[in-house]
C-alpha cells in the first residue's frame, strides 16, 4: 500500500468530514467547531502519514524555523488544512491573530501557544495593547481552537521534531487571510497587517525514490505531470506543462486522487498551487532524476498509473 494514496484518502475523507459541516469562515457555534476539531484530531492521530522526511524545511539556515505544507482546501481557499513542521528551537514572538476559524491538532512533540485579547477599543489605526489571558501546549491527540478574537505566539522547544496539522476557515494566502494583525512584540503598542515581503507558495510533501516506486507500484491512481522539464520523455508522463503559470490536471482525473509533480522546487510548488485553486489539492513533488529511478524500476509492462 502507498503512504501517498493512504494520505490522500484520509486528507479527502476529513475535509469532507469538516465541509459536511457547514462552517462559516470566520464565526461559528461552539457545537460546531467541536465537530471539526474530532474530524481533525482523527486525521492527526494519524502520525505514520506524516513522516518529517516529506517536509523538508523551506528556510535553509534558520534552524529550527517551522515550515508550512499544504495539503488540502477548497478551490475558494476555504476549509484550509496545512502540515506544520519544526525540527529544532523557534519562537514567533509576535502576538497574530487568524482572521477566520483556526484549529491545531497536534501529531508529533508539542507546539507551545500563549494567547492574548486586545485591551483597547480598536480605533486608532495599527495601535493597541494586548494582555495575556493564557497559554497551551498542544501536544499529539490534542486540538486547540484559536477564536478570530485571539491572538498567538507559537514556539517549539527543540527538544523532538513538532508536528502539527493546522485547519483555517481560509488558506494562509486568501488576499483577506493574508492581511492578519500581527504585533511586534507581546508589550508592544503597534502592529502591522499581513507578513513582510512577496508571497512565497507553501510546500509541496517531497518524496523520495521509494516513495515514488510504492506509489506507482500501488494499483490506485497516480498522475505524473511534467513541470517546465527539459526534453521530458512523453511516455514518463501523463501531461507535460511546459509553463507553471498554465498547470491543470490531466483530463478527467478525479480530484481525491493525488497527482505527483515532477521538476524544480520552485516550478512545482507554483503550479501546485495552481492545481489547488482548481480542485486538485493532493500533491506531491520530486525532481526529475529521483523520479526517472523509481518509474524506470517498475515492474516491465504493469501500468498501474493514470493515462490522460
Amino acid at each position: 500500500m502507498s503512504l501517498v494514496h493512504d494520505r490522500a484518502a484520509a486528507i479527502a475523507e476529513t475535509a469532507d468530514r469538516i465541509k459536511a459541516i457547514g462552517l462559516d469562515p470566520f464565526d461559528n457555534p461552539p457545537e460546531r467547531i467541536a465537530e471539526a476539531a474530532a474530524a481533525l484530531a482523527a486525521l492527526a492521530a494519524r502520525a505514520e502519514l506524516f513522516p518529517p522526511r516529506h517536509y523538508p524545511s523551506k528556510t535553509p539556515g534558520e534552524s529550527g524555523f517551522s515550515s508550512f505544507y499544504r495539503l488540502t482546501e477548497d478551490d475558494d481557499y476555504r476549509n484550509a488544512i496545512y502540515v506544520s513542521v519544526c525540527p529544532g528551537r523557534f519562537l514567533n514572538n509576535h502576538p497574530h491573530k487568524h482572521l477566520h476559524w483556526t484549529l491545531i491538532a497536534g501529531v508529533a512533540g508539542v507546539e507551545h501557544n500563549v494567547i492574548f485579547e486586545r485591551e483597547d477599543d480598536g480605533s486608532v489605526p495599527l495601535r493597541g495593547r494586548l494582555r495575556r489571558t493564557g497559554a497551551v501546549a498542544i501536544g499529539a491527540g490534542e486540538v486547540h481552537h484559536l477564536r478570530p478574537d485571539e491572538y498567538h505566539t507559537v514556539a517549539y522547544d527543540g527538544t523532538e521534531t513538532a508536528i502539527n496539522i493546522h485547519a483555517y476557515g481560509l488558506g494562509l494566502d486568501h488576499p483577506e487571510a493574508s492581511r492578519r494583525p500581527g504585533f511586534l512584540s507581546p508589550e508592544s503598542e503597534i502592529y502591522a497587517l499581513g507578513r513582510p515581503g512577496p508571497h512565497r507558495p507553501w510546500g509541496v510533501q517531497s518524496l523520495s525514490t521509494a516513495d515514488i516506486a510504492e506509489a506507482l507500484n500501488d494499483g490506485r491512481p497516480i498522475a505524473r505531470l511534467a513541470i517546465e522539464l527539459d526534453d521530458p520523455r512523453s511516455d514518463d508522463f501523463d501531461l507535460i506543462v511546459t509553463d507553471r503559470e498554465a498547470a491543470r490536471p490531466p483530463a478527467g482525473f478525479a480530484p481525491t486522487s493525488p497527482i505527483l509533480l515532477v521538476g524544480e522546487e520552485a516550478a512545482t510548488e507554483r503550479a501546485a498551487e495552481l492545481l489547488a485553486r482548481q480542485g486538485h489539492p493532493h500533491l506531491v513533488r520530486a525532481p526529475h532524476d529521483v523520479f526517472r529511478a523509481a518509474f524506470r524500476a517498475a515492474p516491465e509492462g504493469e501500468d498501474h498509473v493514470h493515462r490522460s
